[in-house]
């Protein structure tokens, strides 16, 4: 990881998320079953060869969680999944996109299971906050630390549940003062004054590029842009670790001093893992420790 100092923004690579509905043709099952098992076999033949892609994940909508938030009237962003990648640059995606072959593979397929008209990116730093991941473990058990590539027809990670947190900064507060305030004291509290802080298995802040943070997939869409300052993304054993009382209480009473109130909603997801760069290296470095 390449850094300038702690909690700072990731120079190593970039985050493009891509948010996406399904055709109201398919169901649910239907749609999370094609973007798992057959969009992803694509992706993996379209990219094999290509440089600078680092991840591709894919995340779905957890309908039971989903559901149950609404019910508490919590917003939740709707949308029913999005692709994650991490890329060395962002010209890399943009590279990508202008491939012939995505166009001749790619797109086809997208036009099968999802409304490309509605779909957006938003490009992202990273700043790591926590990160206790186990991904060398879960690609062995996968039978795949050998390549970047893990095996398909692939699962949803039993290791892990993920929120999204889709949030405004406070009225008044510039991007400057918001950014200081998360990547600082905001990430404080989080590790520190939570009980969730212990259990953490993934804390990442993702800050908007701007200003050119949205871009609209289709050409000629006019979908419109949500109205985001940042996202933080955080891995947990369980959703049942983000809802601790006492937990909810400490973080609105700092999130009240630089968040807008009633503007966050959630993206709760399940997490399926396609492409990891990251594991090849560290996969290598456990053989030859192996052989000492």
């Amino acid at each position: 990881m390449t850094t300038t100092g702690p909690n700072m923004l990731r120079t190593d690579r970039y985050r493009i998320l891509l948010f996406i509905k399904k055709l109201p043709s398919l169901s649910i099952e239907e749609f999370s079953r094609h973007w798992l098992d057959v969009h992803s076999k694509l992706v993996i033949k379209f990219t094999q060869g290509k440089q600078g892609l680092i991840k591709y994940e894919q995340l779905h909508v957890n309908q039971e969680e989903k559901a149950r938030l609404q019910k508490l009237g919590v917003p939740v962003f709707d949308y029913d999944g999005a692709a994650l990648f991490d890329v060395e640059t962002l010209e890399v995606f943009a590279q990508i996109a202008a491939d012939p072959q995505y166009a001749s593979l790619i797109i086809p397929d997208e036009n099968s299971f999802f409304v490309r008209s509605t779909a957006f990116t938003v490009n992202l730093n990273i700043a790591s906050i926590v990160d206790h991941d186990e991904d060398l473990a879960v690609a062995v058990q996968m039978g795949s630390a050998s390549s970047a590539y893990l095996k398909v027809p692939t699962k949803l990670r039993k290791d892990r549940a993920r929120m999204l947190f889709m949030f405004q900064r406070k009225e008044g507060m510039s991007i400057e003062e918001m950014r200081k305030y998360w990547l600082n004291e905001h990430a404080r509290v989080v590790k520190e004054d939570t009980k969730m802080g212990n259990e953490i298995i993934k804390y990442e802040q993702l800050h908007l590029v701007v200003p050119n943070a949205f871009e609209r997939l289709a050409e000629g869409s006019t979908t419109s842009f949500p109205d985001w300052d940042g996202v933080a993304l955080i891995d947990v054993p369980s959703f049942d670790t983000l809802r601790y009382p006492g937990d909810r209480k400490v973080l609105a009473q700092d999130e009240a001093k630089w968040q807008s109130k009633g503007k966050m909603c959630m993206f709760p997801v399940d997490v399926a893992t396609i492409i990891d760069e990251d594991i090849a290296p560290a996969y290598e470095a456990s053989l030859i420790a192996a052989k000492l």
